[in-house]
């Protein structure tokens, strides 16, 4: 009897400390949050989230309830807090005439890149992180990448530089050398901002190529490159082959793209056999073309009919 009594005294014990954990770790972060120290915050909430889960079911429901609720609303707060800071770090100039593009990423000095870090990590704790890196691969896609496959794009931008601006001739087509260059420059600046200093210890490249990589290698493949590829052979070796392999290479270094066969790289490989499928798909429309036209032209022989009177006979002649 009194070993169970001593137990149950022992778990009312255990639960008042659970909740003067729970008002402290609520204080600190409450703290945090105005100090925008971030990621402290998002490592208190996370401790928060534990304590209350370990005192589901217990006897004080409607308390647990609450808190539980406290706790969501904090976190939700968090999370909308880390996005405007995201966005102090990762800025988007859109222009629409002219057709101008600018992405600002401020990790140039080790300050701002361990400040970043902080960022990332918090957006991660908080279950964020993926769904960052989708829309900025989003964006990516839509206002530097497809249009840059789609016109002719002077690039503005310097080694070490935050920020690359793009400018989008709309009345011209790029050459495929001059894309897969300017594509190649475009990854050489996410990777020296997104990886700054070796401070941020999550690859955002990675998580980025997870989401949109497949897309991106589709895009441009079948928007750009495949469209390029000469249907006479002899012209096949003007086709920038080289310069391709070195990119796809580029990406599988960055960890945007796996090691595993991609659309570039069957690309490179098939160069040949797409060269020869689209000869022969041009030979195909030329047939069909030439099924089509009548063999055969009506013409009317002898005099024209006159006065409504009936003319002469009607008859067929191969069309010479």
């Amino acid at each position: 009897m009194l070993s169970r009594e001593l137990a149950t005294i022992e778990q009312q014990s255990s639960q008042i400390r659970s909740y003067a954990r729970l008002h402290e770790l609520l204080e600190e972060a409450e703290a945090q949050f105005v100090s925008e120290d971030l990621l402290a915050c998002s490592q208190h909430l996370e401790e928060v989230g534990s304590i209350v889960s370990e005192l589901e079911g217990g006897p004080v429901v409607q308390l647990v309830d609450a808190l539980h609720t406290e706790h969501v609303i904090r976190c939700e707060r968090l999370i909308y807090k880390l996005s405007e800071v995201w966005k102090r770090y990762i800025i988007w100039k859109i222009g629409r005439t002219p057709h101008v593009t600018e992405l600002t990423i401020a990790t140039a000095h080790k300050e701002e890149a361990e400040a970043f870090a902080r960022l990332v990590e918090a957006v991660q704790r908080q279950g964020q992180l993926r769904e960052k890196m989708s829309r900025f691969g989003r964006s990516l896609l839509a206002d530097i990448v497809t249009p840059m496959i789609k016109y002719e794009s002077v690039i503005v931008t310097s080694p070490g530089s935050t920020t690359f601006r793009v400018e989008f001739n709309e009345s011209k087509a790029p050459l495929v050398k001059d894309v897969l260059a300017n594509l190649s420059t475009l990854f050489t600046f996410l990777t020296n901002r997104l990886q700054a200093h070796n401070v941020i210890a999550v690859d955002l490249i990675k998580i980025m190529g997870s989401v949109i990589g497949s897309e991106f290698s589709d895009t441009v493949a079948k928007c750009c490159l495949e469209p390029a590829v000469p249907s006479d052979g002899s012209r096949l070796d003007s086709y920038p082959a080289s310069a391709l392999l070195d990119f796809h290479n580029q990406l599988v270094a960055t960890n945007f793209l796996s090691s595993e066969k991609t659309g570039f790289s069957n690309l490179v490989s098939n160069l040949e056999a797409l060269c020869i499928s689209k000869q022969s798909q041009g030979i195909l429309l030329q047939a069909r073309a030439i099924m089509k036209q009548e063999l055969h032209d009506t013409i009317v022989v002898g005099e024209p009919p006159i006065s409504g009177k009936q003319g002469f006979v009607y008859g067929t002649l191969p069309k010479w």
